[in-house]
């Protein structure tokens, strides 16, 4: 049996780990490379001061990167950074109540026809404070500990309840606690329903649980 070489093109001495990064975290995050599908998934609040980098490459390799396809209302641009590195520029301003919320760029690094996906999602300015209102009378019998009460209560927010990895006050990482400025924080506290709410997405219950 005959056994000719093999070509084998290695590409990932020119990548630095991780293979895309921002300094902006405070308004944008990224979510781990997928090495599978060549994907780089990007969450950015809305109304962001234009020009802005997006991500940069930790790639110094060679040919040099390019655009393939990118919305129009991105505005997207690839260019050298002051540290020299290849980075992504937006250079148009998002808005969450008009722009398209997911975008997607294709990036060209090494092979054409196997370009990387960067996956663009605007995240809404949280601009609303959560209410919460009781869904009727509330009656805790006394002489019990540790059970939860059937006193629902409510939480709306009409931001929308949408996780992401932003790391300001858009990451939507709400949580709710009992005002112990009377000693009530030692007695109850919120547990999140057993039953959600028909809209979910805008609406989280809970019942008050007594602790002692």
């Amino acid at each position: 049996m005959l056994l000719l070489p093999t070509a084998i093109e290695v590409h990932c001495q020119q990548w630095g780990d991780p293979k895309f990064d921002t300094e902006n975290t405070e308004n944008i995050s990224l979510a781990a490379f997928d090495d599978t599908l060549l994907q780089q998934d990007v969450w950015m609040v809305e109304e962001i001061q234009p020009p802005f980098v997006l991500l940069c490459l930790n790639y110094q390799g060679s040919p040099e990167p390019t655009i393939r396809q990118a919305p129009l209302n991105l505005e997207a641009e690839l260019k050298r950074a002051n540290d020299g590195r290849w980075c992504i520029y937006i250079n148009r301003r998002q808005d969450y109540e008009v722009d398209k919320r997911s975008n997607i760029i294709l990036l060209v690094v090494e092979n054409p026809a196997v370009p990387y996906t960067i996956l663009v999602t605007l995240v809404n300015i949280l601009d609303n404070a959560p209410v919460m209102t009781a869904e009727g009378n509330c009656e805790i019998e006394e002489q019990r500990d540790d059970f939860v009460s059937g006193c629902l209560f409510n939480v709306y927010h009409a931001d929308g309840f949408e996780v992401n990895g932003i790391g300001n006050t858009s990451t939507n990482e709400l949580s709710f606690a009992i005002d112990d400025a009377s000693g009530a924080g030692e007695h109850f506290e919120y547990v999140v329903a057993a039953k959600p709410h028909p809209q979910p997405n805008y609406n989280k219950q809970y019942n008050l649980r007594g602790l002692r």
